[in-house]
Formats: structure tokens, sequence, C-alpha cells
């Protein structure tokens, strides 16, 4: 089997240091500076082979608060929207999009605020939900959702929120609101001192605790449509067990799970992209 590789940036070596003072010093400048860089997306460039994916879109922008939010269109029929992840960008969904404009729909796939082609240096689970109620509102709701990362997990506060989603599909989605932040500090040497005062912050900003942000606490009603879940094994930048629990919380959703893909290469997989084409074409049972 290759080896799986972490998808995420290398941590600047100064900040664990960087980190350790602050935590002594002054640990709520530690939350402060935590909460800045866990809703600073990073702009990767796009590589070669999502070029394609640029080259045969129809882009056009849409307002959400103070941002342009780029919005990428392919083909024609039933619409299907695409979100992608954190520091993520839509054309990273292009092979799955490119087996839905086969099969006979339309494909939205949206840049949330602070990626891609959107303006923007900043973003949040917020942010990205309000990208979907701005297209929603202009152009009603998509037959289905198909969301990676924390696009995966989106999807469901999109639902929560009143979108009319038929289907929603989230590969390779966190969903513990404690191994989520604790994940993010460890990859810049943080502590229990930072998780103490970055949850402060967080709470200071949005005004609600995180966990309230998190897809356990939106499925509490679970979903009334059908749901796959997709995650692999070896992710390691949203561990297996994030899709596990997110699976027991939602029994009757099906849970696909691969092996040797990692986070991003599971979504180029061909029986990854198969499983989910199928899952979308399929009639509902009580149809």
């Amino acid at each position: 089997m290759a080896d799986v590789k972490s998808n995420t940036p290398k941590v600047p070596g100064y900040l664990p240091d960087l980190f350790s003072i602050l935590e002594k010093w002054s640990p709520r400048l530690a939350g402060k500076l935590a909460l800045r860089l866990f809703l600073k997306p990073i702009r990767f460039k796009t590589p070669q082979r999502e070029k394609e994916a640029l080259e045969n879109a129809r882009v056009f922008n849409i307002s959400v608060e103070k941002y342009k939010v780029a919005i990428y269109e392919w083909g024609e029929g039933p619409v299907i929207w695409v979100f992608h992840g954190w520091s993520g960008r839509a054309t990273q969904l292009y092979e799955i999009t490119k087996q839905l404009v086969r099969n006979g729909y339309k494909v939205y796939g949206i840049d949330a605020p602070g990626h891609g082609k959107s303006t923007g240096n900043d973003s949040s689970v917020l942010l990205y939900e309000s990208a979907l109620q701005e297209l929603n509102r202009l152009n009603g709701p998509p037959l289905a959702y198909i969301g990676h990362s924390l696009g995966g997990a989106v999807g469901f506060l999109a639902y929560k929120n009143g979108i009319k989603i038929k289907k929603l599909v989230s590969i390779g989605a966190p969903a513990i609101s404690d191994a989520i932040i604790m994940e993010a500090l460890q990859k810049v040497g943080a502590g229990k001192i930072t998780l103490i005062n970055l949850n402060k912050a967080f709470l200071k900003k949005f005004g609600e605790p995180f966990e309230n942000f998190t897809v356990l606490n939106w499925i509490k009603n679970p979903p009334d449509v059908p749901v796959l879940i997709v995650h692999d094994k070896d992710d390691r930048d949203a561990p297996f067990h994030h899709a596990e629990t997110l699976a027991a919380a939602l029994p009757d959703a099906e849970f696909y799970v691969t092996t040797g893909l990692g986070h991003n290469r599971i979504l180029r997989d061909n029986e990854v992209i198969k499983k989910v084409i199928n899952f979308i074409t399929e009639k509902p049972k009580h149809e």
C-alpha cells in the first residue's frame, strides 16, 4: 500500500516556541493567535490536473457579506452542488464533477470565502454556509449535495437551516468538536492552556461555543433524506474516528469505507466516484 501523507501544510518552525512562551506569559493572547490561525485558510496553487476544470467551467460571482464568492457551473440537467474542504477549492472535486456531467447533471462548484478564486483572507463554517444560503436564494436548492472535509460537514448545517437538499454525500468530514480543535492545536505545537483560551476567544467572537458549530450538533434531528458517508481509514487530516462517530449518529446512512487513499486522493478514486454516482442516480426506495 502506498504511503498516505497528510495534506496539512508544514507548520512554521517558530510557532511551537511562540505558543510555549505565550502559554506561560500571556495565555489570553495564545488563544487569540490560535483563533486567528484557525480561521485563516491557506490558498494553495491549483495543480495542473485541475486546469481542465477551470477551462470547462462557466464562472460567476455571488455576494456573501463582504466577499465575492466564485461559483463554477458545468453541464446541464438536475443540479448538484459540490463543496470543498478547508484550504481547498471547488476544482478538487472535478473528477466527480466530470462523471456527474456525463450522467446528465448540472454541477455548481463553490469556492468558499477566503478560498480558490473567491475574495478574502479568512473564513469559517458560518461563511461556508452563508455561501450555500445565497446560492440557494438565487438558484434554488440542489437535487444533491456532495461535500469534502469541512464542506461535507457544512452540508448538514445547510439542510438543518432549511435548504431542501434531497441527498447528502459527506466525504472525509470531521465531526467531533474536541478532536477537531485538539488536532488543529497539535499541528501548531499548542497545548491545553491555549485550548482553554481558544474556546474563550471563539465564544467571544461568535457568541456560541465551538461544539455548536459541528456536525454532531447539527444532526440531533437526523436528516430525513438519504445520506452517504465516505471516509478512508488512513485519513490523517480527518482521522477515521470522526466517520465512525458520524455513522453511529446516523444509523440509516450508508457508510462506505476505503483504505490507503488518505484525505484528498479519495476524491479521485474510481471506485469512490462510482459509489457516489450510483448513490446520486439511484431512486429513493420510497418513490
